[in-house]
């Protein structure tokens, strides 16, 4: 059954089988971990009825690494690549690591993003923010 629907009467999903609802019908579960894992840990958290193979829930449990050209899933940089939400709006990537990344703890930024990362927050500091904070959201 791996490149099937997984069928309505029998929901588990393994990590080749194919998503049968939602805004990714189609997509296998593998896929998916790498093209929005933050709806997938959402579906599998909050949708009562789906059930996943062991494979596929160590697979998740995994984690995913978000590199510069991972692109957004959702939101106002819909299909933009996180380098270049850094680049140009420092603010929204600052809520995506201090906003959503806390959520899904199984998610986070690949190394070199990071450290860009850190290099923009220096730099916004030399330019006038006395401080990380001023560029936060706060929740």
């Amino acid at each position: 059954m791996s490149d099937q629907l997984a069928p309505k009467n029998n929901p588990e999903i393994g990590i080749h089988n194919r998503i049968h609802f939602g805004k990714y019908e189609g997509t296998t579960f593998n896929n998916l971990l790498s093209l929005d894992p933050f709806y997938l840990t959402w579906v599998v958290d909050e949708v009562e009825w789906l059930k996943i193979t062991d494979e596929a829930f160590n697979k998740l449990q995994e984690g995913s690494i978000l590199g510069k050209f991972w692109s957004m899933p959702f939101g106002n940089y819909n299909g933009r690549k996180l380098h270049w939400i850094l680049k140009n709006d420092l603010s929204y990537f600052v809520w995506i690591v201090d906003g959503l990344l806390p959520v899904y703890p199984n998610i986070e930024l690949s190394e070199d993003l990071l450290e860009e990362y850190e290099l923009a927050i220096e730099n916004a500091g030399d330019m006038g923010h006395q401080s990380y904070n001023d560029i936060s959201f706060s929740f």
